[in-house]
């Protein structure tokens, strides 16, 4: 099952209990599973031919890396050659043993992998694992007429105005809304009608409508010339956010200690008097007694 925005292609695969898709990102990421039982009739060299650049390798290997030693070595020594590195939950995978033997090899930089505790009806927990890839999401933008929305709201205004509650504006804004649902999917219905609604609906409206215009006619300069020329009124705007938005040259980074302001103190004029050495002797010896840990190397 995958995302339905998401772009995966299967791979063409003849060997049993092996399957592989390339899912279609920026980078294509590859993604085999595999379930190697103990009487496979392929090994691991024939899954080499999948392995890619970017590549995931999910599966039930029935080996424990750390308590199958020949076999995990088998494994581990053909994975090396096409720099597959393991990733392996924590948690036992096995529900008859505490064997991890459901994990993934990847030549990916990272994969963050974990073992499922929910139920299942299988003798083996699914593992769950996180891919980061990047994709370009298609974005479906909707076109809204600005002249019929404020038309709507010019025409409902006057109804809402003697409704709209301050002290309870949740529930008065859930109301407008709701309003504006059931008065579109009405209109929707009977606006290209010659139904007497849609008469009577389009006779009160015309009086809201009111010519006006999106388009930029000009540019007023500093200098206080009207540029009409289109071309002239690009080069105009471009000047401009040019500078808006040049760096400064004077930019000043203050360091956190010799441009810290002075700390102004009520005695900062008044001179540091002099002490004796038996006096300092004494502050220390005070010092180390509320200080029992205190060291004076």
């Amino acid at each position: 099952m995958v995302k339905n925005s998401l772009n995966v292609k299967r791979v063409e695969c003849i060997l049993p209990n092996v399957c592989a898709v390339d899912v279609l990102t920026e980078e294509t990421t590859r993604i085999v599973g595999v379930y190697a039982s103990e009487s496979r009739s392929w090994n691991w060299e024939q899954i080499s031919p999948f392995i890619t650049n970017n590549c995931v390798l999910f599966g039930d290997f029935n080996i424990d890396l750390e308590m199958d030693a020949s076999k995990a070595e088998t494994l581990l020594e053909w994975a090396d050659l096409h720099s597959l590195a393991p990733f392996a939950p924590e948690a036992p995978t096995s529900r008859r043993s505490n064997r991890i033997i459901d994990f993934a090899f990847s030549n990916r930089a990272s994969i963050d992998i974990q073992t499922y505790s929910g139920n299942t009806t299988s003798d083996h927990l699914p593992v769950l694992a996180v891919l980061l890839t990047k994709i370009k999401d298609k974005c479906k933008g909707k076109s809204v007429h600005w002249k019929v929305f404020n038309l709507v709201t010019e025409f409902t205004f006057p109804y809402w105005e003697v409704r709209w509650l301050l002290n309870d504006v949740d529930d008065t804004h859930n109301d407008y809304v709701q309003f504006l649902g059931l008065l579109i999917a009405r209109s929707l219905g009977h606006r290209h009608t010659s139904s007497s609604i849609s008469v009577n609906f389009w006779s009160k409206t015309k009086r809201f409508i009111k010519p006006s215009s999106s388009s930029l006619n000009a540019l007023l300069t500093h200098t206080g010339e009207v540029v009409y020329d289109s071309s002239k009124m690009c080069e105009v705007a471009a000047d401009y956010y040019e500078d808006f938005f040049r760096k400064s040259n004077t930019i000043l980074r203050l360091h956190p200690y010799a441009d810290a302001p002075w700390t102004d103190f009520d005695n900062k004029n008044d001179l540091i008097p002099e002490i004796t050495l038996y006096e300092l002797l004494q502050v220390v010896i005070l010092r180390k007694k509320r200080n029992p840990v205190m060291r004076m190397d």
